[in-house]
């Protein structure tokens, strides 16, 4: 398969152009990924004290997959949306996603079912439909969450035949350019986890 996800569901999570008002009479547009205030209110998160451009890839990884199933564009309104329904799945203060959850979200005039659970198959297959996030990390640095998007059966090893959309500059990459770019050994020994969106 080659890339699933289209250019209109990618997130970056450096993103300055997404915007939140902090109250419904306010005129005052905040960038909402570089304020804590929008995860700690308006997503509902006062146990969080990072923003999403800092250690919000996992939000934005499940935000993308909700995005893309249902069928929705990267609006203001949408991204917004989506990023406040993957935020209560973030497992801790550190920007972990949880193990396994099922939820119906319900953004963009639409409901939306999700269903993630981590799986120990150390294999990523290009037979099945299922999206997967891979969770990246290395002992004394933060992880990093990337959603598999693709693969590309012609390429020569694994690492690039893995194709990941990336909220590290919402660009989508192989599997090897995304650890170069978010400083990670480029090794399948850098995936600690991986969550199936079946």
């Amino acid at each position: 398969m080659l890339c699933m996800l289209q250019k209109e569901h990618i997130l970056n999570q450096q993103d300055t152009s997404i915007w939140y008002s902090p109250d419904v009479d306010s005129q005052i547009k905040i960038p909402a990924f570089k304020d804590v205030r929008f995860v700690q209110d308006i997503c509902e998160r006062n146990d969080i004290s990072f923003t999403i451009s800092q250690q919000g890839s996992g939000i934005c990884a499940l935000a993308m997959y909700m995005l893309f199933k249902g069928a929705l564009i990267r609006t203001n309104d949408n991204v917004l949306g989506a990023v406040k329904q993957a935020a209560h799945y973030v497992a801790d203060s550190n920007g972990d996603l949880v193990e396994s959850v099922n939820f119906t979200a319900y953004f963009g005039m639409k409901n939306i079912s999700i269903r993630l659970r981590t799986i120990t198959d150390d294999s990523i297959s290009a037979n099945n439909e299922s999206f997967y996030i891979l969770h990246l990390q290395e002992r004394g640095k933060i992880g990093h969450y990337v959603l598999m998007n693709g693969y590309d059966k012609m390429a020569s090893s694994e690492l690039d035949r893995v194709l990941v959309a990336d909220p590290n500059g919402g660009a989508q990459r192989t599997l090897r350019q995304a650890m170069g770019v978010n400083g990670f050994t480029q090794s399948m020994s850098t995936i600690h986890s991986k969550r199936e969106l079946p």
